[in-house]
């Protein structure tokens, strides 16, 4: 990459994925050494996207590797059972499996559709 490239290149605003589900997009946006942002409302979506970082790009989930960019976070998880209970049913046994390291079982619709 030359020198004009490589300013192009921090000039350039952070990826935004929000519906980022597996996280195809963020590690494609990490591999191109991109900064990125990843959205879901899904927690099992968010847990399976921290999974996929660790795994292809090598990141850590680690707040202080964060800050200086080398690192991600995941925020706004279930923290407490009342979180936990205002989730709906599906999501909170997602939420379980994973949590056991295991891996969740896929809906009926979703399948249909693979």
């Amino acid at each position: 990459m030359g020198r004009d490239e490589g300013k192009a290149q921090l000039r350039r605003p952070p990826h935004l994925d929000a519906f980022c589900g597996c996280g195809t997009a963020l590690v494609a946006a990490q591999k191109l050494k991109r900064q990125w942002i990843g959205i879901d409302i899904s927690p099992t979506a968010c847990r399976v996207m921290a999974k996929r970082l660790k795994k292809d790009c090598g990141l850590k989930e680690d707040e202080k590797l964060w800050e200086i960019g080398r690192g991600f976070v995941v925020r706004d998880l279930p923290k407490t059972e009342e979180e936990l209970r205002k989730y709906p049913p599906f999501e909170f046994e997602n939420w379980a499996v994973v949590a056991l390291g295991g891996i969740p079982k896929q809906s009926a619709s979703r399948r249909s559709r693979n």
